[in-house]
């Protein structure tokens, strides 16, 4: 298979208080068309920061990005954000939902976006409720986060990463801030629909099993990839 994503001497340096703090210290990366990796190591050590940079929420101090390749950060901002949009889904530790809004709703939001360039709005209100019914959740739709339980309000984050049908998922600690039970649920679903609708999955995790799961483990010290090991997809 193709490599989808390249991450090319990737560095990110933050600032604080004047002072300069090194984050990534010349990440170097190539993920195939459909793959399933994850990214370990200790916290601080820059796996956040990694995935912020690979899916073009924030841009590298130095080094480049190509997505099916493509220079990401060779873009404007708004050309950014509509690439962001249309190809790459987010699933992070925390729902981040709309409390106000139903759980149909909150699945739709990222489609409105797109809704002008792809598709009319009926079509993104069909799809969010197909995702939502393939999730478990057909009597869910109409209720708010707030009447969800917690593996519940997570599924609805990970129909609203993937309304847009993106290329790739990025999932950030996506199961820590659930229970076992619910968090081993919520690493099954995101497998079966890797394999299931070909998606292409970066998870960072602090969960070896999660991590052990993945055709490729990362490691992530002092900055740099350190180890790279192949496994067999469970």
């Amino acid at each position: 298979m193709d490599d989808i994503l390249v991450a090319k001497n990737l560095y990110k340096t933050y600032y604080q208080d004047g002072q300069a703090v090194p984050v990534l210290k010349g990440v170097n990366l190539k993920v195939k068309e459909g793959e399933i990796i994850s990214i370990v190591g200790p916290s601080g050590v820059g796996k956040s920061t990694l995935l912020h940079l690979l899916g073009a929420l924030d841009r590298p101090t130095r080094g480049k990005v190509f997505l099916g390749g493509e220079e990401v950060y060779n873009l404007n901002d708004g050309k950014l954000a509509l690439l962001r949009s249309r190809r790459i889904g987010f699933l992070f530790q925390f729902h981040h939902l709309l409390n106000e809004f139903t759980a149909l709703e909150n699945v739709m939001m990222p489609g409105l976006i797109m809704s002008k360039v792809r598709s009319p709005m009926s079509k993104v209100k069909e799809r969010a409720r197909e995702i939502l019914e393939e999730m478990g959740l057909r009597k869910r739709l109409d209720h708010r986060p707030p009447e969800l339980s917690g593996g519940e309000q997570q599924r609805v984050a990970l129909a609203r990463a993937l309304v847009n049908e993106p290329d790739i998922l990025i999932a950030d600690e996506p199961t820590g801030n659930l229970d076992r039970k619910t968090g081993e649920a919520i690493h099954s679903l995101l497998w079966r629909l890797s394999e299931k609708k070909g998606k292409t999955l970066i998870i960072a995790t602090h969960n070896e099993g999660l991590a052990k799961r993945a055709e490729r483990m990362v490691r992530l010290v002092d900055g740099r990839t350190a180890d790279d090991r192949r496994s067999k997809r469970r």
